[in-house]
């Protein structure tokens, strides 16, 4: 599946699966009270290093958003995944 992010093309079948979780998106509902509901998530990486993530939304409509660094490091940290850490970011480093 291809998605247009900042005028690039973030393709899944081109890219590498890093990771599938769970994530909780916001969204608007009645009274516009703000639900959460939780997202089967997919991290990627491209080629040429660059992240992103795909959600299932309402009716299997898929949506990509672009990650940095950062937001990976933290999600990496969050999901106690040491070895995918290590192995994009660098080794961390023993209490």
């Amino acid at each position: 599946m291809k998605f247009i992010i900042d005028n690039k093309v973030y393709d899944t079948e081109k890219s590498e699966k890093i990771i599938k979780y769970t994530k909780q998106y916001p969204l608007e509902g009645p009274l516009g009270l703000i639900i959460y509901p939780r997202r089967d998530t997919i991290l990627y990486r491209t080629k040429k290093g660059n992240w992103f993530s795909m959600a299932t939304k309402n009716f299997d409509k898929k949506i990509a958003y672009k990650e940095t660094d950062d937001t990976v490091k933290k999600l990496l940290k969050s999901l106690d995944e040491v070895e995918l850490y290590n192995k994009y970011f660098g080794t961390l480093e023993e209490a």
